[in-house]
Protein backbone atom coordinates (compact mmCIF):
# COMPACT_ATOMS: atom_id res chain seq x y z
CA UNK A 1 0.00 0.00 0.00
CA UNK A 2 1.00 3.60 -0.57
CA UNK A 3 -0.24 6.43 1.63
CA UNK A 4 0.03 9.91 0.16
CA UNK A 5 0.01 12.37 3.09
CA UNK A 6 -1.07 15.98 2.87
CA UNK A 7 0.27 18.02 5.78
CA UNK A 8 -2.22 20.84 6.39
CA UNK A 9 -1.10 24.45 6.84
CA UNK A 10 2.49 23.41 7.26
CA UNK A 11 3.96 26.80 8.05
CA UNK A 12 1.57 28.32 10.60
CA UNK A 13 1.15 25.31 12.92
CA UNK A 14 4.74 24.40 13.66
CA UNK A 15 5.60 24.30 17.37
CA UNK A 16 8.55 26.49 18.26
CA UNK A 17 9.51 24.17 21.13
CA UNK A 18 9.62 21.25 18.68
CA UNK A 19 11.73 23.36 16.31
CA UNK A 20 14.19 24.23 19.08
CA UNK A 21 14.40 20.56 20.14
CA UNK A 22 14.97 19.25 16.61
CA UNK A 23 17.66 21.85 15.85
CA UNK A 24 19.37 20.92 19.12
CA UNK A 25 19.11 17.20 18.31
CA UNK A 26 20.89 17.88 15.01
CA UNK A 27 23.75 19.45 16.93
CA UNK A 28 23.34 23.03 15.76
CA UNK A 29 25.16 25.50 18.02
CA UNK A 30 22.96 27.08 20.71
CA UNK A 31 23.82 30.57 19.44
CA UNK A 32 22.70 29.66 15.89
CA UNK A 33 19.48 28.10 17.26
CA UNK A 34 18.77 31.29 19.21
CA UNK A 35 19.27 33.36 16.03
CA UNK A 36 16.83 31.16 14.11
CA UNK A 37 14.32 31.20 16.95
CA UNK A 38 14.53 35.00 17.16
CA UNK A 39 13.88 35.22 13.42
CA UNK A 40 10.74 33.08 13.61
CA UNK A 41 9.44 34.16 17.02
CA UNK A 42 9.69 37.95 16.86
CA UNK A 43 6.84 38.12 14.39
CA UNK A 44 3.96 40.35 15.44
CA UNK A 45 0.68 41.58 13.99
CA UNK A 46 -1.57 44.58 14.41
CA UNK A 47 -5.11 44.66 13.07
CA UNK A 48 -6.71 47.78 11.64
CA UNK A 49 -10.18 48.15 13.14
CA UNK A 50 -12.20 51.13 11.90
CA UNK A 51 -8.96 52.71 10.70
CA UNK A 52 -7.16 52.38 14.05
CA UNK A 53 -4.46 49.80 14.77
CA UNK A 54 -5.11 47.32 17.56
CA UNK A 55 -2.66 46.37 20.27
CA UNK A 56 0.30 44.42 18.97
CA UNK A 57 -0.40 40.69 18.83
CA UNK A 58 2.64 38.44 19.15
CA UNK A 59 2.61 35.19 17.16
CA UNK A 60 3.02 32.07 19.28
CA UNK A 61 3.91 29.49 16.65
CA UNK A 62 4.60 28.95 12.99
CA UNK A 63 7.08 30.25 10.48
CA UNK A 64 6.52 32.66 7.64
CA UNK A 65 5.58 31.09 4.33
CA UNK A 66 7.67 32.69 1.60
CA UNK A 67 10.58 33.38 3.95
CA UNK A 68 13.74 31.92 2.33
CA UNK A 69 14.54 30.12 5.59
CA UNK A 70 11.12 28.41 5.81
CA UNK A 71 11.66 25.50 3.37
CA UNK A 72 15.00 24.66 5.01
CA UNK A 73 13.43 24.69 8.48
CA UNK A 74 10.42 22.68 7.36
CA UNK A 75 12.61 19.96 5.85
CA UNK A 76 14.50 19.67 9.13
CA UNK A 77 11.24 19.56 11.11
CA UNK A 78 9.72 16.90 8.84
CA UNK A 79 12.78 14.74 9.47
CA UNK A 80 11.22 13.98 12.86
CA UNK A 81 8.58 11.87 11.10
CA UNK A 82 11.24 10.16 8.99
CA UNK A 83 13.25 9.21 12.05
CA UNK A 84 10.14 7.90 13.80
CA UNK A 85 9.35 5.70 10.77
CA UNK A 86 12.96 4.45 10.59
CA UNK A 87 12.82 3.61 14.30
CA UNK A 88 9.60 1.61 13.86
CA UNK A 89 11.16 -0.26 10.91
CA UNK A 90 14.25 -1.07 13.00
CA UNK A 91 11.99 -2.44 15.74
CA UNK A 92 10.27 -4.64 13.14
CA UNK A 93 6.92 -2.86 13.58
CA UNK A 94 6.94 -1.66 9.96
CA UNK A 95 7.62 -4.07 7.11
CA UNK A 96 7.91 -1.44 4.42
CA UNK A 97 7.71 -2.23 0.74
CA UNK A 98 10.39 -3.68 -1.50
CA UNK A 99 9.98 -1.97 -4.86
CA UNK A 100 12.24 -4.42 -6.73
CA UNK A 101 14.78 -7.16 -6.00
CA UNK A 102 18.07 -5.95 -4.60
CA UNK A 103 16.58 -2.77 -3.18
CA UNK A 104 16.10 -2.24 0.56
CA UNK A 105 12.54 -2.10 1.83
CA UNK A 106 11.16 1.44 1.85
CA UNK A 107 8.81 2.88 4.48
CA UNK A 108 8.53 6.40 3.09
CA UNK A 109 9.60 8.95 0.51
CA UNK A 110 9.76 12.67 1.32
CA UNK A 111 10.20 15.81 -0.69
CA UNK A 112 9.72 19.08 1.27
CA UNK A 113 6.09 18.82 2.47
CA UNK A 114 5.12 15.85 0.27
CA UNK A 115 5.25 12.49 2.00
CA UNK A 116 4.51 9.02 0.64
CA UNK A 117 4.36 6.16 3.14
CA UNK A 118 4.90 2.64 1.80
CA UNK A 119 4.13 -0.61 3.51
CA UNK A 120 2.66 -4.08 3.52
CA UNK A 121 -1.14 -3.82 3.20
CA UNK A 122 -2.14 -4.98 6.69
CA UNK A 123 -4.10 -3.58 9.61
CA UNK A 124 -0.99 -3.86 11.79
CA UNK A 125 1.10 -1.79 9.39
CA UNK A 126 -1.71 0.78 9.03
CA UNK A 127 -1.94 1.08 12.84
CA UNK A 128 1.81 1.71 13.14
CA UNK A 129 1.64 4.38 10.41
CA UNK A 130 -1.35 5.99 12.13
CA UNK A 131 0.42 6.02 15.51
CA UNK A 132 3.54 7.57 13.95
CA UNK A 133 1.42 10.28 12.31
CA UNK A 134 -0.35 11.00 15.63
CA UNK A 135 2.94 11.16 17.58
CA UNK A 136 4.49 13.45 14.99
CA UNK A 137 1.42 15.74 15.01
CA UNK A 138 1.45 15.99 18.82
CA UNK A 139 5.17 16.77 18.95
CA UNK A 140 5.39 19.17 16.00
CA UNK A 141 1.99 20.85 15.91
CA UNK A 142 1.68 19.85 12.24
CA UNK A 143 -1.47 18.02 11.19
CA UNK A 144 -2.26 15.66 8.35
CA UNK A 145 -5.26 16.67 6.28
CA UNK A 146 -7.39 13.47 6.19
CA UNK A 147 -9.51 14.71 3.27
CA UNK A 148 -6.53 15.32 0.98
CA UNK A 149 -4.46 12.31 2.05
CA UNK A 150 -5.05 9.08 0.12
CA UNK A 151 -4.35 5.35 0.34
CA UNK A 152 -3.44 3.37 -2.80
CA UNK A 153 -3.58 -0.41 -3.00
CA UNK A 154 -2.05 -3.00 -5.32
CA UNK A 155 -3.41 -6.56 -5.36
CA UNK A 156 -5.05 -6.22 -1.94
CA UNK A 157 -8.29 -8.00 -0.99
CA UNK A 158 -11.33 -5.71 -0.66
CA UNK A 159 -11.95 -6.52 3.02
CA UNK A 160 -8.34 -5.62 3.88
CA UNK A 161 -8.64 -2.38 1.92
CA UNK A 162 -11.83 -1.39 3.77
CA UNK A 163 -10.28 -2.16 7.18
CA UNK A 164 -7.14 -0.17 6.39
CA UNK A 165 -9.18 2.80 5.11
CA UNK A 166 -11.30 2.69 8.27
CA UNK A 167 -8.17 2.52 10.46
CA UNK A 168 -6.40 5.42 8.76
CA UNK A 169 -9.45 7.57 8.05
CA UNK A 170 -8.18 8.51 4.59
CA UNK A 171 -10.01 8.02 1.27
CA UNK A 172 -8.91 5.44 -1.30
CA UNK A 173 -6.78 6.85 -4.06
CA UNK A 174 -7.04 5.62 -7.62
CA UNK A 175 -4.56 5.26 -10.44
CA UNK A 176 -3.49 7.15 -12.41
CA UNK A 177 -2.55 9.78 -9.82
CA UNK A 178 0.30 12.25 -9.38
CA UNK A 179 3.04 12.52 -6.78
CA UNK A 180 5.44 15.47 -7.02
CA UNK A 181 3.90 16.19 -10.41
CA UNK A 182 4.85 12.76 -11.79
CA UNK A 183 2.20 10.25 -12.84
CA UNK A 184 1.67 7.15 -10.69
CA UNK A 185 0.04 4.25 -12.49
Amino acid sequence: MFIKLDIAKTFDKLSWQYMRSILGAYGFDRKWINWVMNLVSTLFYSILLNGSPSKILQASRGIQQGDPLSPFLFILMAEGLSRLLHHQAALGSLCGLQIHDGMDKQTHQKFVDDTMLMGHPSIQEACVFKNCIIQFAKASGLEVNPLKSQVFFLNTPGITQRNILRTLGFPRGSFPSKYLGFPLS
